[in-house]
């Protein structure tokens, strides 16, 4: 249908789906108020409260002076325990439940040149999946280079992100991250992750766009990204901004977002598709992109951008891997050996799905509501 998808590249094609079960209302909106990217964050409307949400500190931070050389993740074999992992092995066949050795296993072979994870960002395990995957994808015996890009650090840091890049890797100032991120919060938890990247002689790509261009879009609409001078547009992905597929569109409505907001989220998922494309088409390295979730749920959103690119990628080349956190009462009966997830999980998510034990407190809110042990995205509006 197009040159990508003439190129080998599969896809999950449209799918509007709706969840496994009627959410409510106030579900979908705490959805938004948590996605660290919703539109609502920038316009100011959103509670303040999910985006000050930060995971507990990890110790032994490079960001904030180590030695190089320390271990900064949890062996995958202590993750095991608090992970529930699917993998989409066939176009047409059920999730079939892998450990999360296998998937590690997977998402280091030679011939991966892109790997897109999402994750929820208040999820804890996911982050430190993501410090497993991405020890495991830069120690591979290839020693094959992996940039690591970021949802979290915009086209205005660019300069910041360009000097961090070249500083000596020896010098302990030059590795501290928090300059990188608009937040502290974002700097706990991906500064470990910019960090490897520099220990590693890898690249740190800012991938997303600046948020007070996505503001403008949000108020305005795309239209007001053509009036911009020169140095603005300069830090764009190309205009124009192409607009959310049926089927993304579909997703965003039931969020409640507005054209212009959608637009917004297109720049966003544009300017990420963009910018890893442009550094797999100009480099030999392959490219980590860690984003928010709904941005490559079933193959949609970046996705819907990377199909108008002409870049030679084969099926093989790529892994979308989404972390979605469950309420331990629910991980806990899922994690049982031999539970069955057919049909419990739409099989068009990602390639792989890994559940992580969430919060006790998730629990208590998804306790007592009825039926919750038959589906495992119950609490997972997104999904």
């Amino acid at each position: 249908r197009n040159e990508f998808e003439m190129s080998g590249l599969w896809r999950a094609g449209p799918v509007l789906v709706t969840s496994l079960m009627t959410l409510s209302r106030n579900a979908l909106e705490k959805s938004v108020e948590c996605e660290n990217n919703a539109v609502q964050l920038l316009m100011g409307e959103a509670n303040s409260d999910c985006a000050r949400t930060t995971s507990a500190r990890v110790d032994m931070r490079y960001g904030l002076g180590h030695k190089e050389g320390l271990e900064t993740h949890t062996p995958h074999t202590q993750l095991e325990s608090r992970v529930i992992v699917l993998e989409r092995q066939s176009n047409d066949a059920p999730l079939t439940r892998v450990s999360l050795g296998d998937m590690i296993e997977d998402c280091a072979e030679q011939d991966r040149r892109l790997l897109l994870f999402g994750e929820q960002h208040d999820d804890s395990i996911a982050q430190e999946v993501q410090r497993v995957v991405y020890s495991a994808v830069t120690s591979s015996p290839s020693e094959k280079k992996v940039a690591l890009a970021l949802e979290f650090i915009d086209a205005d840091s660019r300069g910041k992100v360009a000097e961090f890049n070249s500083s000596p890797r020896g010098k302990l100032q030059h590795h501290r991250t928090s300059h990188l991120f608009r937040r502290e919060e974002e700097d706990a938890r991906y500064g470990p992750l910019v960090s490897m990247a520099k220990s590693t002689d890898n690249t740190v790509i800012a991938a997303n766009a600046s948020a007070r261009h996505a503001k403008l879009v949000a108020r305005s609409g795309a239209e007001a990204l053509e009036e911009l001078p020169e140095e603005d547009r300069e830090l764009l992905p190309p205009l124009p901004i192409k607009g959310p597929s049926p089927a993304y569109r579909y997703r965003l409505e039931r969020l409640g977002f507005s054209d212009h907001k959608m637009m917004a989220q297109c720049l966003w998922d544009s300017a990420m598709a963009y910018n890893c494309l442009k550094h797999l088409d100009t480099t030999d390295d392959a490219v980590m992109l860690v984003c928010g979730r709904f941005h490559l749920e079933h193959f949609l959103g970046i996705f819907d951008h990377i199909e108008e690119s002409s870049l030679d990628l084969g099926r093989s080349t790529f892994r979308v891997v989404v972390c979605v956190p469950l309420p331990p009462l629910h991980f806990d009966r899922f994690k049982e050996e031999g539970f069955d997830f057919s049909g419990r999980v739409p099989k068009d998510v990602a390639d792989f799905v890994v559940f992580t034990r969430g919060k006790e407190e998730e629990s208590e809110e998804e306790g007592g509501r009825e039926g919750g042990a038959s589906c495992p995205v119950r609490s997972c509006p997104a999904i």
